[in-house]
């Protein structure tokens, strides 16, 4: 039997002798395995060569492990993280209210925001953004539509210039013109459809 180095051994004991060894992150590094956990409430982040399944059936535990869901809900107070946590963690960055603010100043939307980091849902992160850092963009954007509007119909001002201008994103402006074009424009106010709508 191969003697193990004196850090092997101490992560072993480590782990071994913790009431709990959770795996909070995990990313692939060539042939091996970077894992980032949390023992008894203190982050450790390990990276081990030549990962091999020794036992167990890795198809099994690939479909009983828990959805995003159940993974999100067990963080109490998830928007204390830091980006660099989220990352590992690989958890949505918009739980990190400096990153947010600093988003929604670049892209102008949350559904900006989705579309360029992959989210599947704009209105999770407003009702996250709304919930956890008191953010609501909701009421200026009328105003911001209505300007945009405006000074597009006066020809004077390009697309970047109205983007720029109006604190939005360029696509975003793209997009309040194609709606407005196509006849598709949003209720200034979200409510409860009447019977008579359908």
């Amino acid at each position: 039997m191969e003697e193990q180095s004196a850090p092997v051994v101490e992560l072993q004991e480590t782990l071994t002798e913790a009431a709990v060894v959770e795996v909070v992150g995990a990313s692939a590094v060539g042939d091996g395995l970077r894992l980032t956990l949390e023992v008894d409430g203190e982050p450790l982040t390990i990276a081990a060569e030549g990962v091999a399944v020794v036992e167990g059936d890795l198809g099994a535990a690939k479909r009983n492990a828990k959805g995003l869901r159940g993974r999100y809900n067990r963080y109490k107070r998830p928007q204390e993280l830091s980006v660099k946590e989220l990352k590992e963690r690989n958890l949505p960055l918009y739980w990190n209210e400096r990153w947010l603010r600093n988003e929604l100043k670049r892209l102008g939307s949350y559904a900006e925001i989705a579309r360029v980091h992959g989210f599947p849902s704009a209105v999770t992160i407003a009702s996250f953004a709304k919930r956890k850092f008191g953010i609501e963009i909701q009421k200026g954007y009328e105003l911001k539509r209505r300007g945009v509007y405006e000074d597009f119909d006066s020809g004077r001002y390009t697309h970047p210039e109205l983007a720029r201008k109006h604190g939005v994103a360029e696509a975003t402006v793209y997009r309040w013109l194609r709606e407005r074009r196509e006849g598709k424009l949003r209720p200034a106010r979200r409510g409860r459809r009447s019977k008579d709508h359908g």
